[in-house]
């Protein structure tokens, strides 16, 4: 027998499954995404003690808007529900609506957070003539009260990771830089879709003697530390080459810094002139990647220095390559290439023999070809951060 057939002489074993609906909806006050936990808790409700239900938020206006309903007939008892629940919204007290006796019992009930109403939950029982006793609007309270805790929680979470994925947009630049000698995109990718945020970052700029200077690098660890770290270490590159001489000086200076903020992270300094002199230092990171006009692909080859952050005090190795025009440099994070089930090597190799096999026109095609290409499954969700720059010929030269 279903639960909305119930007889009244049952109406003790509905209470109970009630109690324990209001258990089971507990976890609900975890969910991240209201929509999405909204219609987990209507197709739960509609499932055993409701013939239907629905879910309205109160706006900062005090409107309502539907954010979840089971599929349902129309009908008067709809629209009985619908005018109880703009009035639970403005009053905040339950109320039991039946717009006749052949139309299901409608329980409306208030959805509050430390006295903040929230929504409206609307429950429509079965064709009962006698009403709602106390006994189960206390028990279809604590459902209320639970579903109003779960969407209070993702109203919250959503708010944070706006917040939070705001500021890692603003340490990142709004935009790289432009010039007739090179073509260049740069991208960030969140590898998870939460809170923890990372602290992977590119740069790029032109700088006063008219060379172009790139950094990506990689703050180990996520959330909101790791993210400023991450912008001190950027702030401090940017503000570094206006002093110092090369990417292997900077990065000297560097691994003090970093040893002074107590973080540990990866990063590699590049600069490239008009004729395609490219200089590069590294800490740590994944060494860049050079793809030629034919599709061919190359490991840059180069000594590094250790982990920024660890104590270092040695000299940091400058390497040095001449760009050919047309040929492109691949700057990156670990996000982008590692896999749970491979080593680096391994990981490395397979990344250079699927950008051998991409066909693209310019560094944005390539960089959204290399993340459309990405196993998910097999991925580590670590963040990402790319930067792709290609010489092209100096129209000023």
């Amino acid at each position: 027998m279903g639960l909305v057939d119930a007889e009244d002489s049952v109406g003790g074993s509905r209470r109970r499954v009630i109690s324990l609906l209001a258990e089971a909806l507990l976890p609900l006050a975890s969910a991240s995404d209201r929509a999405l936990g909204a219609r987990r808790i209507v197709d739960l409700l509609a499932g055993t003690v409701a013939r239907a239900c629905q879910i309205d938020l109160v706006d900062e206006n005090g409107a309502l808007a539907t954010l979840a309903r089971s599929p349902a007939e129309e009908g008067p008892g709809y629209s009985a529900a619908a005018e109880a629940a703009e009035e639970v919204a403005r009053s905040g007290t339950a109320q039991v609506v039946q717009a006749a006796a052949e139309s299901p019992v409608w329980a409306v009930l208030p959805l509050t957070v430390r006295r903040r109403r929230v929504g409206v939950l609307s429950v429509a029982l079965d064709h009962r003539s006698s009403g709602v006793d106390d006994a189960e609007m206390a028990d279809l309270g604590r459902i209320a009260v639970s579903v109003g805790a779960a969407l209070a929680h993702a109203e919250a979470y959503e708010r944070a990771f706006r917040v939070s994925h705001t500021l890692q947009e603003s340490l990142l630049p709004s935009a790289v830089p432009t010039a007739g000698w090179f073509e260049m995109a740069g991208r960030y990718v969140p590898g998870t879709t939460g809170l923890d945020i990372g602290g992977d970052w590119y740069d790029a700029e032109i700088l006063d003697d008219g060379t172009l200077a790139l950094s990506v690098g990689d703050v180990a660890g996520h959330g909101i530390e790791a993210a400023a770290q991450m912008g001190e270490l950027r702030s401090a590159i940017m503000a570094l080459r206006r002093v110092q001489s090369g990417p292997d000086t900077l990065l000297s200076v560097l691994h003090g810094v970093g040893a002074t903020m107590g973080c540990v992270a990866t990063a590699v300094s590049v600069r490239v002139d008009r004729s395609g002199e490219m200089r590069w230092s590294s800490a740590g990171h994944l060494p860049p990647l050079l793809v030629r006009p034919d599709g061919d692909v190359e490991i840059l080859p180069g000594e590094q220095a250790p982990l920024l952050g660890v104590g270092y005090t040695g000299a940091v190795p400058l390497n040095r390559w001449h760009l050919e025009e047309g040929e492109t440099v691949v700057l990156y994070t670990d996000g982008l290439v590692e896999r749970r089930d491979e080593g680096l090597d391994e990981s490395l190799e397979r990344l250079t023999e699927e950008l051998a096999q991409m066909s693209w026109r310019t560094p944005s095609d390539l960089i959204e070809r290399m993340l459309q290409g990405r196993d998910v499954s097999a991925s580590t969700e670590d963040d990402i951060a790319v930067l792709v720059t290609r010489l092209r010929a100096d129209p000023g030269v």
